[in-house]
Order: structure tokens, then sequence, then C-alpha cells
């Protein structure tokens, strides 16, 4: 079956190659800024069948709905999958396009069953399958892994880019289920496994993925470069697109002083801030004590239920996130916006002020010393995602309708402002380490070990064409030792 479907997808890829012909080595696919997400438009199977998900680089396995989902409304006269379900919990699943498995000639459907449960109540069960994959109208159809949920109580399904989960394959850390840009560089449509996320205007609704290849007309240069880390241990590889945070300040307008929050060399002494660049989240999520210190910056809060506010509205200040030695600045009124439903009950509240305009405050509070940067920072960032180099890249967005598409090779890497480091000139965390050269296979203890665990330094911040040759030698000495 997996040769059939692969050989459906070569002969589609000449079809449609005609349509992504403009950016040989690259693919830029729409996105939509939905209320609630943002989303991309996928068709899967032989025939095809289109459905509508929610992109997603905070989590790692992409799913679809099928029409077994007991959750589903049925249609007028149709019968519900399940009986016992309350009415009440009925989702419309039928917006947002179901997969049928067995409509499709090249579906394969797997015993093997994947649950998640989201941060949202969210939650899902079903099984993996593979099958022929579009993302994006006139996209190149692969063959790709995804899950096909039996259950959900969600509307939509995900398209997930974030790291895989690693696994051992003969002794040897491999990924179990790819994810897309990995595979668009297994098949040779892109060299890089790079993929970058930008969005336009609040006025415009639309955005641009794009894989192996990053858009210079819609960033203001230099790219600011950091490496991804983890706090699993140090011979745990990486498992999401976490980055160090070294500070945040609020500058409620452009002619007073930023307000910082917290500087890593002083409240967080010893404490490692990641922060986690998250498409699939629609807010901004801070520890506690940052939630309640942005709040505090607003004179006039209207609560309207356990952790949502409505505040003035902001009219020219900054957000600054800052990474290493390095700020990425953020217009306030991103965060904190009037386009919100609930917004229009404010009149009733005992404390509303007709003189005053208000805005939803969009940012929640979490456990613990993690941040997630949702749909706000997207908004106001060009996002690179670098999973060959395990990297983030991010540089200001530019709203714009041109474009200049720049590939991303071996031989053209990125031109970038490396950070990461602290003012005294150390590394922000020790676990800032690319798996792909920092460690090595470990089948008796661990998927990977540390080469240098006898005194020796993490390499950081090595060129492109260093860590082409690292990789490669490594590639040899493991077929070596085979």
């Amino acid at each position: 079956m997996h040769q059939t479907i692969a050989l459906i997808a070569s002969s589609l890829a000449l079809v449609y190659g005609a349509n992504v012909a403009l950016y040989d080595g690259a693919l830029s696919i729409p996105i939509y800024d939905e209320i609630n997400f943002i989303s991309v438009d996928v068709d899967i199977g032989s025939p095809s069948q289109g459905v509508r998900l929610l992109l997603d680089t905070g989590s790692d396995i992409s799913w679809v709905v099928s029409p077994e989902n007991p959750y589903c409304e049925p249609a007028v006269g149709d019968s519900p999958n399940d009986p016992k379900i309350d009415p009440q919990e009925w989702i419309n699943c039928h917006k947002n396009g179901l997969f049928e498995c067995k409509d499709s000639a090249t579906c394969e459907q797997t015993k093997e069953e994947f649950t998640i449960k989201y941060g949202d109540a969210t939650s899902v069960h079903g099984v993996y399958s593979s099958d022929v994959f579009t993302v994006g109208d006139g996209g190149v159809p692969i063959e790709y892994d995804f899950g096909l949920s039996k259950t959900t109580n969600s509307s939509f399904g995900v398209f997930a880019l974030g790291i895989p989960s690693p696994e051992l394959k003969k002794g040897i850390p491999t990924y179990r289920h790819q994810n897309y840009a990995m595979r668009l560089k297994e098949e040779a449509i892109i060299e890089r496994a790079v993929f970058n996320v930008w969005l336009n205007d609040g006025d415009d609704s639309s955005g641009e993925l794009l894989f192996g290849a990053i858009d210079t007309a819609k960033f203001v240069p230099p790219l600011l470069s950091m490496k991804f880390v983890t706090e699993d241990g140090a011979n745990k590889p990486l498992r999401r697109f976490d980055v160090v945070l070294s500070g945040i300040s609020v500058r409620r307008c452009i002619n007073t002083d930023p307000e910082e929050l917290f500087n890593m060399a002083e409240d967080y002494e010893g404490r490692l801030i990641t922060a986690l660049p998250d498409t699939g989240s629609r807010m901004t999520y801070l520890p506690q004590p940052l939630y309640e210190a942005i709040l505090s910056l607003f004179d006039e809060s209207i609560q309207l239920s356990e952790n949502r506010y409505a505040v003035e509205c902001p009219t020219n200040g900054t957000i600054s996130f800052k990474f290493g030695t390095s700020s990425v600045n953020v217009p306030l009124s991103h965060f904190i916006t009037d386009k919100n439903w609930a917004l229009p009950r404010l009149s009733m509240h005992p404390q509303y002020d007709p003189r005053r305009k208000y805005c939803m405050f969009g940012f929640m509070p979490r456990a613990g010393d993690k941040v997630v940067l949702g749909h706000a920072f997207f908004r106001s960032v060009y996002t690179v995602f670098d999973l060959d180099m395990m990297q983030l890249l991010v540089a200001p967005a530019v709203y714009t309708a041109n474009s200049n598409i720049e590939l991303i090779t071996l031989a053209n890497n990125f031109v970038s402002v490396p950070d990461g480091v602290l003012e005294d000139g150390n590394l922000a965390s020790p676990e800032m380490l690319d798996p792909s050269v920092d460690f090595i296979p470990d089948t008796s203890s661990s998927f990977y070990k540390l080469p240098y665990a006898n005194g020796g330094t993490p390499s950081q911040h090595l060129t492109g064409g260093a860590l082409g040759q690292i990789a490669q030698l490594l590639l040899v000495v493991l077929w070596l030792s085979r």
C-alpha cells in the first residue's frame, strides 16, 4: 500500500508542479486568521477530501476528524453516531470538513492508537493513518502520516508542525512520525527542513506558510537566531520549540519609559524561563506574577470572568520580549484588542464608563515559569522554525503584498544575528544544544548522550557549513559501525 501511495503522490506532484514552479525548491501556502485559530486548507486521499485544519507549532501530531466521531451533530434526518451523547454536547464537524478513510483508495489505517489532551480541555483519540496529503491549493501531494480521530470534542483537526517525538530504531534515534517540513525535505521538494509563519495586519485575515525559504520582503532584517532548549536534562532530545526568554518590558505609551516586568538576572536568577511560539494558541500565557504585573499597569479594568478582563484600550504602546541580549517589540494593541465577542456586554457592567474605550486583555495566567506566545506574537513577528539547526529566527514583520523568496539551502544559509547569550557573555542556558551535532546515539541508557561528557563544551552557533560537515561525518560513522 505504501508503494501505491508513493506512486500516486509522485504522479500527482508532476501535475501540480506547475502551480509551484515559481518557487522551485520552496512551497508557499496561504493561511487564514480565523476568529479562534489560524487555519490551513488540506486535501487528503484519492479522490481528495478537503478539510480545514488548525495550524499548530505547539504540538507534533497532525490529525483529522472522522465522520464516526460521536460528538458530531447529525445531519437533518440522520441518526446520531452515539445516542448516549447529550445533544447539548454535539458540535458542528461539517463546517471544517471530515475525512472518511474508506472513501479513499490510498488510505492506510493502522492499529496504532493515539490520545492527546490539550490545555484548553480539548481531547482526541484515534488511530494513525497514512494517505496522499496536499497542503494548500496547488500544493505538492506527498505520502504523510496523520491521526484519524474517532472521538474528539473539537470541530476541527490539527496540522501540527512541532518537533516530532523520538524513538529508537535498531539502536539509532529517529523520529516516530516526521512532521511535514521533514517529509518535504525527504522528498527533495525542499533542501532544508525550514518553515516560517507570516500574518498580515489586523484588517487582512490572510497569511503565508513558507517551506524551504524565507520571504525577505516580509520582515525587517536582521533575523535574530536562538537555539531551541530543553529542561528535560542534558541527555534528552528536544521536544518543543522552546527558547530562553530573558526579559519582558511594557511601554504604555510611546513617550513613556518602559516598565520592566522581569529580568532574568534579577527576578528569576537561577531559574530558566522559556517561551514557546505557538500558532495553536489564541491567547498569550504568562506565569501568574507576570500576568498580574501587566494587568496592574492599567488603571481601569473590568473583570468579566475568572482571569478575563476588559481594560482601557492602549494607544501606541509596545511590549518587548527579550531573547538573550536582543528584544523584539510588539504593539500592545495586538495583545489588547477591541475585537472580541464579550465586549458588547460591557455596557451592562456596573463599572462600565461610557467615556472610555475598552479592549479585551489578551493575556492569561498559567502555573510555572513557561510563557506561551500565541496569535498576537505572530501578528507582529516574522517567525522562522529551523528543524535542521534546531533554532528559531525572528524579525519584525512587514505588512505587504510584495514577495521576495530566498531559498535556504546548505550553500545559501541564513544570514542572521546569533543570540541566546546574556549581557555577561554567558549562554542563557547550558541546554542550548543541537541534537544532530551535540548528541550521539546511546542504546544502553537513553536516546542520546553527550560526546563531550569528559569536560568538553557544547558546540554553539555553528555555521551551516560546519553543521553539515559534522552531520555528514556522524552519518558515515554510524554507517561504518552497523
